[in-house]
């Protein structure tokens, strides 16, 4: 059941949904060699004509960045933290979804530049940024750590 929700998931949304009913209109649009025999075939030729336009107007219109962020507006509380709040924290703790190994001094500089242009300059002034000192076995060390550390009643009621 899970695979077909992801299937037709992947059909639905952009940019395969938009592209899928653009294909459609063109398909009904082929009936003009059949226009003489059937003259309502008119009828889904332009049919046709308006789906293909529309779902491809659609399908640039979701592309635009500005539609994006005015999708996404309401999901993310703005700022989600106050300046207020920043001062008082001890700690922020970014989690991240990989590890970036062994990155060369250049990547570094590129990524501290990153930091200090998208990051809030309150929280860049106060934060201390560096690289571990654990190398590449980083990844490997935390998952043996979450192996051998004791569980707690309330972890196993969580999970």
């Amino acid at each position: 059941m899970f695979q077909l929700k992801t299937i037709l998931a992947a059909l639905i949304l952009p940019p395969a949904g938009p592209i899928l009913l653009a294909l459609f209109g063109l398909w009904l649009m082929r009936a003009r060699s059949q226009v003489e025999r059937y003259p309502r075939s008119r009828r889904w030729q332009g049919a046709g004509l308006w789906l293909a336009t529309l779902s491809l107007l659609g399908l640039l219109l979701l592309s635009l960045p500005v539609v994006g962020n005015a999708l996404m507006a309401p999901l993310e509380p703005n700022p989600p933290i106050t300046a207020a709040q920043l001062q008082r924290a001890q700690a922020i703790v970014i989690l991240g979804g990989g590890v970036f190994k062994s990155a060369p001094r250049a990547h570094w500089q590129a990524m501290m530049r990153s930091a200090k242009k998208h990051a809030w300059p309150e929280a860049y002034r106060a934060a201390r940024i560096v690289r571990t000192s654990l190398g590449d076995s980083v990844g490997n060390l935390g998952a043996l750590a979450l192996v051998f550390m004791p569980a707690k009643s309330n972890d196993l009621a969580r999970s």
